[in-house]
């Protein structure tokens, strides 16, 4: 109370020189506290925080880009470096249209601050892992080998392998080794129904002689045009060596008849 009626009683000329003090050491105070030049580079240490909790506004930080040029030359970036080791980055960039790109930038042990692109998301909403630039039809383009711990699943739609153009559920160009395969398939067991009819011997010949192939089983340039499953082929196969069964049977039959024939008659 004392010090506002000592101030009140200065003259005006002194009080207005130590109001113009106190503000230029206000204004000093807080130049040398923040500093921030527009058109410029500035920098700053700790945190930086935009917007609060304690309501619903929106809060963003916008970096602009030019309308010109186009691709990499108007290129924006957050750029993450680390003292004595590489650095990160995320970049975004306009591409020829109105689409834009996002590319994730990282560093690779050994190689220093050099920053090469990891992945790429285009406009479209495609991924590209491994290379700069998605440029695919594809929603995940990958350069290079993926490895999966937890299996994966395609919920709908085909699978290619070395084909871009699968027509199945899994279309492989090459060759696949497993340790096992399980197939759901009709069985032929059906051979060995009493309504069955074995087709006599000398109709297989006759059918062989006229077509090249046994019947029921498509010929060569069947196979070769159209492929054959494998549980269609398994069941055919075994329907046939289920009908050799059959033969064997019957001559052994014939046979031990034909032996039982030639015994009586050697005993008369």
């Amino acid at each position: 109370m004392k010090k506002k009626l000592i101030f009140r009683m200065l003259p005006f000329g002194i009080k207005k020189c130590l109001s113009s003090i106190l503000f230029m050491c206000l204004v000093s105070t807080f130049a040398s506290a923040q500093t921030w030049n527009p058109d410029g580079d500035n920098s700053c240490t700790g945190s930086l925080t935009v917007g609060n909790e304690a309501d619903s506004t929106y809060s963003s930080i916008r970096l602009m880009g030019p309308n010109r040029p186009f691709g990499i030359a108007s290129k924006r970036e957050f750029m993450f470096s680390f003292n004595g080791a590489g650095s990160a980055g995320l970049r975004a960039y306009r591409g020829g249209e109105y689409d834009t790109y996002l590319q994730f930038l990282t560093s690779q042990l050994g190689r220093g601050e050099e920053l090469r692109v990891g992945m790429v998301l285009d406009g479209r909403g495609n991924v590209g892992i491994g290379q700069d630039w998605a440029n695919s039809n594809y929603r995940l383009d990958v350069n290079g080998k993926i490895l999966a711990h937890g299996g994966i699943v395609v919920d709908s739609g085909y699978v290619g392998i070395g084909t871009l153009t699968p027509a199945h559920e899994l279309d492989v160009n090459g060759t696949i080794r497993a340790k096992e395969v399980l197939v759901e398939s009709d069985w032929a067991d059906y051979v060995f129904a009493n309504d069955y009819k074995l087709p006599a011997l000398n109709e297989v010949k006759s059918y062989i002689k006229d077509n090249g192939h046994l019947s029921g089983v498509p010929s060569a340039e069947e196979v070769k045009k159209t492929g054959i499953g494998v549980g269609t082929s398994t069941a055919m196969l075994l329907q046939k060596i289920e009908e050799l069964t059959l033969y064997a049977i019957q001559q052994q039959e014939e046979i031990q008849l034909m032996k039982s024939k030639i015994e009586k008659m050697e005993k008369q």
